[in-house]
């Protein structure tokens, strides 16, 4: 019988014996630029963290703001809550995906969800890059970091 040991660290997932550890990149808020149709979007991300936010529209907590500047007036959503994060390795075996649910409504019908996924490389830090987002309202994040390693 196969026993699987999940444990989810402060920052990171530990899985019979392999760990990954993302708390050196919680000690600052990054930002990706994206574009979804014709509008420019800020992402800011904090890891195991809410954003601090640059943008006073942005007040609800949240790991990740989606912030868009409409016509001169600054709009922000957030992508997910703390405490509704789920870790999962990456099928890849080369990362971790860190999911977070419950932000705010998409299309008044389901909440918006980010899913970043950690890909190791060894040599860098790294930041986030915005990738997509599906019909579903889930934005997807790609970050390389040497953190992700294991």
């Amino acid at each position: 019988m196969l026993l699987i040991s999940y444990v989810h660290a402060q920052c990171g997932l530990a899985v019979n014996g392999t760990s990954v550890d993302l708390s050196p990149l919680s000690s600052q808020t990054y930002r990706a630029l994206g574009r979804i149709n014709s509008t420019e979007y800020t992402f800011e991300i904090q890891v195991c963290g809410n954003a601090q936010s640059k943008y006073p529209a942005c007040r609800a907590p949240s790991p990740i703001n989606q912030v868009s500047d409409i016509q001169r007036k600054i709009h922000c959503a957030n992508l997910g809550e703390l405490g509704t994060e789920s870790w999962d390795f990456a099928p890849s075996g080369n990362g971790v995906y860190l999911t977070y649910y419950h932000g705010l409504r998409w299309n008044n019908v389901i909440h918006r969800s980010a899913r970043i996924y950690f890909e190791c490389n060894n040599t860098e830090i790294g930041t986030p890059v915005f990738e997509h987002v599906t019909d579903c309202g889930q934005f997807h994040f790609s970050w390389t970091t040497k953190y992700a390693c294991f």
